[in-house]
């Protein structure tokens, strides 16, 4: 292989930075003038296509999650130990607060990780899926009782009752779902 220059070489890394040869050769010092006809006589260039996939081969390496990583990631979403900020307006104005992964999210984890998991029968698969949905609802109901305490501990004596009012209905119809 005939060793690249220094701004073949620039042209390579920046391609596979951008995806644009245009772009690239411009970058690696060529002529904007003669930056397009250089791009692509560089990506037909031996030498440098084979510099470009060995970049792309150790990138791919280095940023793609391998499927440990993956399965991972969706058992922490589905056991609901992954926490996400959302922001809750009330009558005491805006709070940040930490909550758990939806039932749907936990519940589209599980069936991923399920997927993957062929020795299982279908009848556990249920089961499984069917615990999960149980866990799921007391998360909520701790979450919905946890978030009254914190509003009611601290609102005054003048709004007291229509938080309390408020919560009931947020209750409601929760109940009714």
């Amino acid at each position: 292989m005939t060793k690249l220059n220094k701004r073949q070489r620039e042209f390579a890394i920046q391609y596979v930075k951008t995806g644009n040869a245009t772009e690239s050769a411009k970058s690696a010092g060529y002529k904007d003038k003669t930056a397009y006809s250089v791009g692509n006589r560089l990506l037909k260039n031996v030498e440098v296509k084979s510099y470009i996939n060995s970049l792309q081969r150790d990138s791919f390496k280095r940023d793609i999650m391998t499927a440990e990583e993956a399965l991972s990631t969706l058992s922490h979403i589905a056991r609901g130990d992954v926490m996400t900020t959302q922001f809750v307006s009330g009558p005491l104005g805006t709070d940040e607060v930490q909550v758990p992964p939806t039932f749907a999210e936990r519940n589209s984890a599980l069936k991923e990780i399920l997927k993957r998991i062929p020795y299982m029968t279908q009848e556990d698969k249920l089961k499984l899926l069917g615990m999960q949905q149980k866990q799921s609802e007391k998360d909520v109901d701790i979450a919905i009782k946890k978030r009254k305490l914190e509003i009611l501990n601290g609102a005054n004596d003048e709004n007291i009752d229509q938080v309390s009012k408020l919560l009931d209905k947020v209750d409601e119809i929760y109940t009714n779902k």
